[in-house]
């Protein structure tokens, strides 16, 4: 709307403009209509002589109303003890027709958008877990042998009473210089795996990210016209810019963090009863009580970042909701 008021018709005074659009709300100061619906014309003439005025009026959208302004920001929790628990029940769950159908769509898809990311990665996307394997594998190795190290150090002291270069604690023998080796060669394994890991990491995810941008693309340019009928051109825009741009930019670095928690917690789960069976059973304690503030953080974030994707339907309720928003995630 900004664009037609304050660029198209500027430029293009005195001169005759034809406008297409599935926008209806630009037909209010148009000199003439032509309604088209499937491909044919239903409805010639001016907004007023359009037979089916109810049809359309259902569709055109109100102008948006210009936000107050207020001197000072409004007390939260009175404004909240202000509001009616049945009002505000009843504006939290009214939704529009657009949101049900998105909400149905969601429950109807096959595979989760974890899943079609990856797969949008091609071939590439399990040589980079194998390498997140192997990244781990070579890490808690290093580890592991530097206890055993220690230990064969701590026997051999206490057995002979100095530090003795031969250790015969394994089936062969083996002397420090040995033990030096083995950890150097592990380290720089470490690091080599770690860089390649790293590298074909974001280049799966930039492919997976044009792959989808891609069919993104081609999905709005083939669709019909009864999806821009039924779909918000605001919607349509935010999953090109915030969604992809959340997907590209935000994505790739939150994907390799978790995988490199996960498989770092698991592999101190093998390296601890390993070498201390004891400190196993504290572990899966604090694994269990991990677990559930995991749950409980995920399913309060997952709430909210649905709320603020929501068109806000009252001013009271999205200014007491916005308030708290940032601190709350």
């Amino acid at each position: 709307l900004h664009l037609l008021e304050n660029c198209i018709r500027p430029l293009s005074r005195e001169k005759a403009v034809i406008l297409v659009t599935h926008c209806l709300e630009h037909l209010r100061e148009d000199d003439h209509v032509i309604y088209l619906e499937n491909g044919r014309v239903k409805h010639d003439g001016t907004i007023c002589d359009v037979e089916d005025l109810d049809l359309l009026e259902s569709q055109i959208e109100p102008p948006p109303e210009e936000p107050k302004m207020h001197d000072d920001p409004p007390d939260f929790p009175a404004l909240l003890n202000d509001i009616p628990n049945a009002s505000m029940s009843s504006l939290v769950s009214e939704k529009s027709p657009y949101e049900i159908a998105e909400e149905d769509m969601k429950k109807r898809q096959k595979k989760s958008s974890l899943s079609a990311f990856t797969s949008a990665g091609g071939c590439t996307s399990s040589f980079v877990i194998l390498f997140f394997i192997a990244a781990q594998t070579f890490g808690s190795a290093s580890d592991y042998w530097v206890s055993i190290w220690v230990d064969l150090e701590e026997h051999s002291y206490n057995a002979t009473g100095s530090s003795n270069e031969i250790i015969k604690r394994l089936p062969w023998s083996i002397n420090r210089k040995f033990c030096l080796w083995v950890f150097a060669v592990l380290i720089l394994g470490t690091m080599s795996v770690s860089i390649i890991r790293s590298l074909m990491h974001f280049f799966t995810c930039i492919r997976a990210s044009t792959v989808l941008h891609r069919r993104m693309l081609k999905s709005v340019m083939s669709a019909k016209m009864q999806f821009f009928y039924t779909s918000k051109s605001g919607s349509i825009l935010s999953r090109f810019s915030k969604d992809q741009g959340t997907v590209d930019e935000h994505l790739p670095v939150t994907l390799m963090d978790c995988l490199q928690v996960a498989l770092t917690a698991f592999g101190i789960l093998l390296v601890i009863p390993a070498t201390n069976a004891w400190l196993f059973v504290p572990t899966l304690v604090i694994l269990a009580v991990f677990y559930l503030f995991r749950l409980l953080y995920v399913r309060t974030t997952k709430g909210l970042r649905e709320i603020e994707g929501q068109e806000a339907r009252s001013s009271v309720t999205s200014e007491a909701l916005w308030m708290v928003f940032p601190s709350s995630i």
